[in-house]
């Protein structure tokens, strides 16, 4: 999972803010607070539970990662720090994901700074972009304005692809890519006669993970990808141009899908042969 946090920059008396003046930053430090201290008592009911279980004997080794996984959590809060920016072996990770804690999930800041800002190419501002820098370091910060979204929105195509040339087309695309970015997501394709399919995956994931999301089936049986990118795909002009540059390869199980393959698959599940 990850959060979508919005923030309103955008000034103007007919919305009014609920702490009566705008200032983002102390918006933000407010929500961050609040979702630390949420987790904290979700993490100390949790270490409660665990410690209640072993109250008349030793731990086990199981019993002393989880104990010990919780209270570097604990610690973790108390210093200030959200969840997932400390350091955390697998299986520390593996075990803390069933608390589904906020903190722990990635953050895309979403500035809406109001029409005119927008229209102006202002971005999310310097006191913004410091504070994200100095609290949730690397997570992206998009400005936008909903107002300007919602007007976009009802315009003919050819209306939206002029504004698109001026620069001040819709962000709403570049918010998707960062949300995908942020769960860690990629595509591949499948093509057949009538239709061309897309899959989301984990990055990272190989051909054999990557069939499975298609059927279980798949992944099991699995034998081997035909894969080429879509880069080549434009290159070329056609697949038979990207066989012919020999940019087409056939991979086995220990293939990384890339972000943007298509993919043919081979597999023996139920006498069948292929799937592309």
């Amino acid at each position: 999972d990850a959060i979508f946090h919005v923030v309103r920059k955008f000034p103007g008396k007919k919305v009014e803010h609920v702490e009566g003046d705008i200032d983002p930053t102390r918006d933000l430090a407010i929500i961050r607070t609040e979702l630390q201290k949420k987790d904290t008592e979700r993490v100390k009911g949790a270490l409660e539970a665990e410690q209640k279980k072993i109250r008349s004997r030793k731990p086990n080794k199981e019993e002393e990662m989880k104990l010990g996984a919780l209270q570097k959590v604990i610690d973790c809060l108390a210093a200030g720090q959200d969840i997932r920016f400390g350091e955390w072996l697998s299986k520390e990770v593996a075990y803390l994901n069933q608390f589904n804690f906020l903190t722990a999930k990635p953050v895309v800041y979403l500035v809406n700074i109001g029409m005119k800002a927008f229209k102006e190419g202002k971005g999310p501002g310097k006191k913004i972009t410091k504070w994200v820098e100095e609290n949730t370091p690397g997570e992206p910060i998009i400005g936008y304005s909903a107002k300007y979204e919602q007007a976009y929105a009802k315009l003919d195509p050819e209306k939206q692809a002029k504004l698109v040339k001026k620069g001040v087309g819709s962000v709403i695309p570049q918010i998707i890519w960062a949300g995908y970015r942020a769960l860690n997501l990629i595509h591949f394709f499948t093509t057949g006669k009538d239709e061309v399919r897309a899959w989301s995956i984990r990055k990272g994931k190989k051909a054999p993970q990557a069939a499975g999301v298609i059927h279980g089936d798949f992944e099991k049986h699995f034998i081997k990808a035909d894969c080429y990118n879509f880069e080549a795909l434009k290159e070329c002009g056609s697949e038979a141009a990207v066989k012919a540059a020999g940019k087409l390869r056939g991979q086995g199980k220990e293939y990384v899908v890339a972000d943007g393959d298509i993919i043919l698959f081979h597999h023996n599940a139920g006498g069948a042969g292929k799937k592309k």
